[in-house]
C-alpha cells in the first residue's frame, strides 16, 4: 500500500525540524556558559519564546546557554530569563522578538530547508560541525 504524499510531507518535516533543532543547541551550546546564572554544567538551549513558535524558533535573538537549572525554571519563572534578556540587550530588542513570534508565517519545507542551510554554515564557520 502506497503512503500518501501528505504523510511522506509531514514525516520528511518532522525529520527536518529534528535536524534543525539539533543543529540549533548545539550552536547555542558551544557558547559555553548559561547566560542566566554563569554555570559551565549540564548546558542546554534556552528560549526565551517557546519553541511552538517557528517564526522564532531558530532565532539567535531567542535563545541563549543555558544550564538545565536555570532552563528548568524558566518554565515556572520565566520573568528570571526575560528581565536578564531586557536589561542584556535592551528593552526595543525584546519588542521586536514579542512581535515577530507574533506574526503569521507559516513555514514550509523549503523555509526550512533554507534555514537548515544556513545553520549548518554557521556551525561549520564556528568549528562545531565538521564539513562532510
Amino acid at each position: 500500500m502506497k503512503k500518501n504524499c501528505k504523510t511522506c510531507n509531514r514525516t520528511e518535516r518532522k525529520k527536518i525540524i529534528k535536524k534543525l533543532d539539533e543543529l540549533f543547541s548545539l550552536i547555542i551550546r558551544a557558547r559555553g556558559v548559561c547566560f542566566t546564572c554563569g554555570s559551565r554544567e549540564n548546558l542546554s538551549c534556552g528560549h526565551l519564546i517557546t519553541r511552538a513558535i517557528y517564526n522564532t524558533r531558530w532565532d539567535f535573538d531567542n535563545a541563549e546557554c543555558q544550564c538545565f537549572r536555570c532552563n528548568l525554571l524558566h518554565e515556572y519563572q520565566p520573568e528570571i530569563f526575560t528581565q536578564k534578556y531586557i536589561q542584556t540587550y535592551g528593552i526595543e530588542k525584546y519588542n521586536n522578538l514579542v512581535k515577530k513570534a507574533h506574526s503569521s508565517k507559516k513555514m514550509t519545507i523549503i523555509d526550512l530547508l533554507q534555514i537548515l542551510d544556513n545553520l549548518e554554515m554557521k556551525a561549520r564557520q564556528m568549528g562545531v560541525l565538521k564539513c562532510k
